[in-house]
């Protein structure tokens, strides 16, 4: 039957098409199979063909208000309570020499792996100004934490507390247990 433009089917079950491509549907369940197929148009679709299956959009949404995935304008975000990344090699950077963040589990010998991590470039800073910090420029690091600090540029080290060692060479005087 149909009424205003709309054409309203009804029955327990239907099938439309052939063994090639049909839609059928009984029991509340809808069940489409074909060889290829498009669902939208060339802006905004999914296809897909020969076991594939293809998404494009200019901006997409995936999830709900406390955890989301979403990317436009060659942006993605990801927003969740628990995020993880598993498997044997993780990557972000723009390519393997330069500024990177590198999670690598790699075999060094039968047996015997190793996990590694890589953070790098050519500036960092690590920690709050105000508690304590690592941070490094143009080859040099500064390190500071409450009652020390490490500044390599200005070759400075300051420090509240003790120093302990069996041996150490200060400004050319030789320090051993018993003697200077």
């Amino acid at each position: 039957s149909g009424s205003n433009g709309a054409i309203e089917l009804s029955a327990s079950s239907f099938r439309l098409g052939s063994e090639g491509g049909y839609i059928s549907g009984s029991n509340g369940a809808i069940e489409i199979s074909a060889s290829s197929f498009l669902l939208g148009s060339p802006g905004a679709f999914i296809s897909g063909s020969n076991g594939s299956i293809s998404i494009s959009s200019s901006a997409f949404y995936l999830g709900g208000s406390g955890s989301f995935i979403s990317g436009s304008n060659r942006n993605l975000e990801i927003q969740s309570d628990n995020f993880r990344v598993s498997g044997g090699y993780f990557f972000i950077g723009e390519s393997p020499s330069g500024s990177r963040i590198e999670f690598q589990t790699r075999e060094i010998e039968p047996g015997t792996t190793v996990q590694e991590f890589t953070v790098s470039s050519s500036k960092f800073y690590m920690g709050s100004p105000a508690t304590a910090f690592i941070s490094g420029s143009d080859g040099n690091i500064q390190i500071s934490a409450s009652g020390f600090e490490l500044d390599s540029k200005n070759r400075l080290m300051t420090f509240s507390g003790s120093i302990q060692s069996s041996q150490a060479d200060l400004g050319g005087f030789s320090v051993s247990a018993s003697t200077i």
